[in-house]
């Protein structure tokens, strides 16, 4: 879900009357990167949303934009990038990947 606005909770709970952008059958995957800090190796908790031309159900058509904020299994994300791919018809989108953290 994508609330239409901040709770007033606050991020990982939100309020019961919150309005969202509600999408079903979407794919979730883990995507840990890794980066050297001033400490040595660090590994930062990333996911990656797959959202299907077809087969995704997006109520509303909202159109996720970098910025926005995700909630999934009960956590909240934030969008911080937003890919479309094409299959073999280069004037249609396949599918929405969409990088969370």
């Amino acid at each position: 879900m994508i609330p239409e606005r901040e709770s007033n909770v606050g991020s990982l709970h939100p309020s019961e009357d919150e309005k969202g952008h509600v999408f079903k059958r979407v794919r979730v995957q883990p995507k840990d990167t890794s980066s050297n800090g001033s400490t040595g190796p660090e590994t930062k908790g990333s996911y990656l949303l797959f959202i299907d031309y077809l087969n995704s159900v997006n109520v509303g058509d909202y159109v996720i934009k970098p910025g926005d904020k995700v909630i999934w299994n009960g956590t909240s994300r934030k969008v911080i990038g937003i890919s479309a791919l094409y299959g073999l018809n280069p004037d249609h989108v396949h599918h929405w990947e969409v990088n969370l953290e």
